[in-house]
């Protein structure tokens, strides 16, 4: 409707769509199905496959206006990047021979948009709620500016590639794209979510330690699962108590890489042999990651405030 929708996270309200008007008309604004009648090709450098945080908005306007946050009985329909992929960004981009993010910015100089911040995330995750955390962050978490530009896998990756070039491209996890941009951004932004636990996937931990070993400045933005635990068990307590809190909950609930997945069993085993002796290290590192997470959450949204409803 006109009001816009909010997400109610359990004492945060996240707004994931403007009014009804303000979307028609950003929507209305670039049209992409046009820009991929014109064919072209990918820029060789995968740091120029970046898309900026209004493209994204354009992008969530885009799918809004064809009706894809609707089903078929009119109620409310909250994608994961799985279905987006399926839905609008391959039917988007076919034919074009680009991602997402280089269809919008093919005209620019270099054929791309220079990233300068990493997203690593889950597709398993709502397309809405990971917009909404990149633009306001949750608590006292850092979102990003409009004059950030980020490399999202499912935007800046050509998703209408075959199976084996994919493969071929990823291979080598340390001469992936992914690897190449990391090396090069100045800061990486993690994107936690309620769905799935990110490190439960190899890639979202290669990405983490990449990130780490190479002193990349580390954002955390969204809510990790069962977060809400963790402002449920500090609500009556003093705020020289939470991070005590904080930690007894992450030392409870341990990520272990050990166990992460990936929807290709040869990519899960390529990345696992280059982590090999260093899981332990890991393991640290993206639990750590987990914490800074809960922390600005705890502290930011109740740092004022000495009890909170539930």
């Amino acid at each position: 409707g006109d009001e816009g929708k909010d997400a109610d996270h359990t004492g945060f309200m996240v707004k994931i769509l403007d009014g009804d008007a303000a979307e028609q008309k950003r929507a209305a604004q670039i049209d992409l199905k046009e820009a991929a009648r014109a064919k072209s090709t990918m820029p060789d450098d995968p740091c120029l496959w970046g898309i900026s945080l209004r493209q994204l908005q354009h992008f969530r306007a885009a799918v809004y206006a064809a009706g894809g946050f609707r089903n078929k009985d009119g109620s409310f329909r909250d994608l994961n990047m799985y279905d987006l992929c399926t839905e609008f960004i391959k039917p988007y981009t076919a034919g074009s021979g680009v991602s997402l993010a280089v269809l919008y910015n093919k005209k620019m100089p270099r054929r791309g948009r220079l990233a300068n911040v990493f997203v690593s995330h889950s597709w398993g995750e709502s397309f809405l709620s990971f917009v909404s955390y990149l633009e306001s962050g949750v608590g006292g978490q850092t979102p990003l500016t409009l004059d950030d530009v980020a490399w999202i896998c499912t935007f800046s990756v050509c998703q209408n590639q075959t199976p084996e070039q994919i493969a071929a491209a990823i291979s080598s996890p340390m001469d992936s794209p992914f690897a190449q941009v990391l090396a090069k951004v100045d800061e990486v932004a993690v994107t936690f979510n309620e769905s799935v636990s990110l490190y439960s996937r190899v890639w979202c931990v290669y990405e983490a330690f990449l990130a780490l070993e190479w002193g990349k400045l580390v954002r955390a933005l969204g809510l990790p699962p069962r977060w809400g635990d963790v402002t449920t068990a500090v609500r009556d307590l003093p705020e020289e108590e939470w991070d005590r809190v904080i930690h007894q909950f992450c030392g409870r609930f341990p990520i272990n890489v050990r166990e992460a997945q990936a929807s290709l069993e040869s990519d899960r085993k390529n990345i696992m042999e280059e982590l090999a002796g260093e899981e332990d290290q890991v393991n640290e590192r993206v639990n750590c990651l987990r914490m800074w997470a809960l922390t600005d959450i705890v502290n930011g949204q109740f740092q004022e405030m000495r009890t909170f409803k539930v």
